[in-house]
């Protein structure tokens, strides 16, 4: 879990934007505790114990993105039990979303992204 926490910490990634601060909150929730997860548009970051990280991905809405099960999940639970990390964007457009998404696909490159 450490591996990703400076995402959320370093000012030229996920706080600023353009210029602009753009998320201050952020949680980390167990795979398996996703009904604790909030209704909020983020992005999110799937990794195990070791700091592996499986996936990442945005949601419009993350509770209801995750309410029913990841299309991935199965994957996902064959590693343990990982962790959702993820910061809430309430200001970003869909374009911004898919751009920062898009950047740390490329700067992880996760395990199960493809």
């Amino acid at each position: 879990i450490n591996k990703l926490i400076e995402f959320s910490s370093s000012p030229d990634d996920i706080f600023l934007y353009e210029g602009k601060e753009i998320s201050s909150e952020y949680g980390i929730v167990p795979i398996d505790a996703t009904e604790d997860l909030p209704e909020y548009q983020a992005i999110y970051f799937v990794i195990t114990d070791d700091d592996e990280i499986l996936y990442i991905g945005r949601a419009k809405n993350l509770f209801e993105r995750w309410r029913t099960g990841h299309h991935k999940s199965v994957k996902f639970f064959e590693k343990g039990i990982p962790f959702i990390i993820y910061a809430i964007f309430h200001e970003l457009s869909r374009s911004e979303m898919s751009f920062l998404e898009r950047y740390y696909i490329k700067k992880h490159n996760p395990t199960l992204q493809g």
